[in-house]
């Protein structure tokens, strides 16, 4: 199984900040079919716009922050409520990953975090953050139940500063917890090349977005997010892949019971 990890930060009215880890778990045939339905959406609504194509142009990506920009919501309201060409896009992607959760073994994960600085950045090589450790349980959880012989692999957008010390710390955390079932050495990929982790990253922004406080992302888009996210039971107890966290220091996370 592979895991496409992204991260997306925003800011509430009142200044508090706004951290958000993704993750979007599929098994390879999910992930191919998932290749083939972003290049068709993107052909679909963007080919006759740009003149070297949009499909095949690797230079081009799709992002959270351009797909649902405030100019686009600016022009939807211009245009009566007609969504733009850039919300099309990102609804019907969302809409197949919902349509598509259950027969594809697609599952979303996020860990939310409020605070001054929510870096998510994995600083101390022997001392992964909460919402790391949170995220790397329900992932290994996930995998036991679609596929109790299979492994997860993580892979992160690249982000060169951060990369290497993301990688030690995640390594050292999966060695000393004996999580079999998730593979010890991260990839680090280029977005451009990788729809999943373009996926990862419109899913994590709506999120971001949504936990400023945000109205414009309740419904549909946080309303279309939540069909997607992993529920599971562990010794009685259900689950969620979506969590939301207080960050007070450091190392203090407290879990936050409301957006």
């Amino acid at each position: 199984m592979w895991c496409f990890m992204d991260e997306s930060w925003s800011v509430k009215k009142d200044g508090q900040h706004i951290g958000v880890l993704f993750a979007l778990t599929m098994p390879y045939p999910s992930l191919r079919q998932l290749d083939t339905m972003s290049y068709a959406v993107r052909k679909k609504y963007y080919d006759q716009r740009y003149k070297n194509g949009h499909a095949k142009n690797y230079e081009r990506e799709l992002k959270g922050k351009d797909l649902l920009s405030a100019w686009t919501f600016k022009l939807m309201a211009k245009n009566k409520g007609e969504p733009p060409v850039n919300h099309c896009v990102a609804r019907e992607i969302l809409t197949w990953l919902g349509n598509r959760r259950d027969s594809l073994k697609i599952d979303a994960f996020a860990m939310v975090v409020y605070g001054a600085d929510p870096r998510l950045e994995c600083v101390a090589p022997r001392q992964l953050e909460l919402p790391y450790r949170e995220l790397l349980h329900r992932i290994s959880v996930c995998c036991q139940h679609r596929n109790p012989h299979g492994f997860a692999t993580l892979v992160f957008d690249c982000r060169e500063v951060v990369q290497k010390a993301n990688a030690i710390a995640l390594r050292n955390f999966i060695a000393g917890t004996r999580i079999g079932n998730i593979n010890p050495c991260p990839y680090f990929a280029v977005s451009n090349v990788e729809p999943a982790i373009q996926v990862a990253d419109i899913c994590a922004y709506i999120l971001a977005r949504r936990a400023a406080g945000d109205k414009r992302f309740i419904d549909p888009w946080y309303s279309e997010l939540r069909r997607v996210q992993w529920s599971g039971e562990v010794n009685g107890v259900t689950w969620f892949g979506y969590r939301r966290y207080d960050q007070a220091g450091p190392q203090d996370f407290r879990i936050r019971q409301s957006w």
